[in-house]
């Protein structure tokens, strides 16, 4: 892990020299960023009969500092060290039981991105490209479970009903007026053995509109490549996936 992280970093400042002495060198700029959207597991749930897993999102928080690096003619990088809420929402249904899963992942992450700056009368449009490093630092993962026992005391009912039309000594159990619906809540670390694993990294897509030299507002999307949560079966993926929002202010 501390070689990818170090590899990535190292491609970056190379790539930074090396534009910084074609353009013999540019402005450098320090802000502080804040924001929020929308994260989401992105996955491919397994489908079995009577089964349905739905994925929704929850609330991303994110913020710290952002630095850039002024190329030649309205290139530039930025590089950022920031605190990102990741995560997302899991429905899961049967006829015996529904349950809802939600994981907070908590990173510090790096993004580093290439940038152009297009003037449009007084303001400044910004698409960006690049992608982002991130390390996780904590998160819980909450799970509530509500038990049908009647629907699955009548499943089991039908199911030996038809057997003992072929064995009389089949006994049928129909009768669930002595088991009542039962909810179970379960918390645990989101990181860890049998939980998800803590280097993250993938693509980052935005686009950013600068009012002043001194205020940014941008909209982007993080694409994750990572299965953060490692499976027996490599056919089902979980990556992050962030839909956000960010307002800087730079300082320098």
């Amino acid at each position: 892990m501390k070689k990818i992280l170090f590899s990535v970093l190292s491609l970056f400042m190379v790539s930074v020299s090396s534009f910084a002495q074609d353009a013999n060198a540019g402005d450098f700029n320090i802000g502080i960023t804040v924001g929020g959207g929308l994260a989401k597991i992105n996955a491919d749930d397994p489908t079995y009969p009577g089964f349905t897993s739905e994925r929704k999102p929850i609330a991303n928080i994110q913020g710290g500092l952002v630095f850039d690096i002024t190329f030649v003619n309205g290139f530039f990088a930025e590089a950022g060290l920031t605190f990102q809420r990741k995560g997302g929402k899991q429905e899961i249904e049967t006829k015996s039981y529904k349950s809802t899963v939600t994981t907070n992942l908590y990173y510090m992450e790096l993004p580093l991105t290439l940038n152009f700056r297009i003037p449009v009368g007084d303001l400044g449009l910004i698409p960006q490209a690049g992608a982002y490093v991130a390390y996780g630092v904590g998160g819980k993962t909450k799970s509530t479970t509500e038990y049908n026992f009647d629907e699955a005391t009548n499943v089991l009912g039908d199911l030996t009903g038809e057997l003992s039309d072929y064995d009389p000594s089949v006994k049928v159990y129909t009768d669930a007026s002595s088991l009542n619906q039962k909810t179970e809540e379960t918390e645990g670390d989101s990181f860890g053995d049998g939980a998800a694993d803590k280097l993250d990294y993938g693509l980052r897509f935005g686009l950013g509109l600068a009012f002043t030299e001194k205020v940014k507002l941008a909209f982007g999307y993080d694409l994750g490549l990572v299965d953060i949560v490692r499976g027996d079966n490599s056919n089902f993926k979980n990556r992050n996936g962030v839909l956000f929002g960010t307002l800087t202010f730079y300082v320098k």
